[in-house]
């Protein structure tokens, strides 16, 4: 017996709708367009990451030039510091003139007189080479009215050589100290040789001082 074929009607299932992979094709390849506020959105956080990136940079050049501001206004008080020093050991070598009386001593001061003011002049060009001024007086604050004092009284008491070798010894390590500190905060290597060189030049004039010469 044959079987009737089923004629009823069956709606076709029509398939469930899938983007088309070639779209960009047909489309030229433009991206999707963007809405208006999307794009000022847009525009307004590129301006807010723009401004973030200015004021890091501001601030990091800001924290750096803080940092060798401060470490150059140092050093240059550590030289000035020393100029001090340096000016005051003149001074003093300067009072044995027409005082001291043996050889020793008058030779102690005309040699620490001549070194030293040709060290202090090295000094002041590296300040100046800096860009940075001495103030006013700043080379005069070490005087000592206290030495003066000292050495007339010695004078006085015909002890003038004695208490004159025993104040420039003192003169002599207070301003190497001043100047081993500095070595150690040189900033360049050129600038350490300098003042080692210094340092050279105070101990050859420590090892010529009367008593601790012979």
């Amino acid at each position: 017996m044959l079987m009737q074929p089923d004629m009823s009607y069956q709606k076709p299932i029509s398939p469930s709708p899938q983007q088309n992979p070639y779209d960009f094709l047909i489309n030229g390849g433009q991206p999707e367009k963007k809405t208006p506020s999307q794009n000022a959105q847009s525009a307004k956080q590129r301006t807010i990451f723009m401004i973030i990136g200015v004021m890091m940079v501001v601030l990091a050049g800001l924290l750096i030039y803080s940092f060798t501001s401060k470490n150059t206004k140092a050093d240059n008080q550590a030289l000035i510091e020393i100029g001090a020093e340096q000016t005051e050991v003149i001074r003093v070598a300067g009072l044995a003139d027409g005082r001291a009386r043996s050889s020793g001593s008058k030779n102690l001061a005309i040699n620490t007189s001549l070194v030293t003011k040709s060290d202090l002049k090295v000094i002041t060009d590296i300040i100046k080479k800096r860009g940075a001024t001495i103030p006013p007086k700043a080379l005069d604050t070490r005087k000592s009215k206290k030495t003066d004092d000292k050495l007339v009284a010695a004078d006085q008491n015909n002890e003038f050589d004695d208490v004159y070798n025993e104040l420039m010894l003192k003169q002599l390590v207070s301003y190497q100290t001043k100047v081993r500190t500095a070595i150690q905060q040189a900033p360049s290597k050129k600038e350490k040789q300098i003042l080692s060189d210094i340092n050279n030049d105070i101990v050859l004039l420590v090892s010529t001082i009367p008593a601790l010469a012979q």
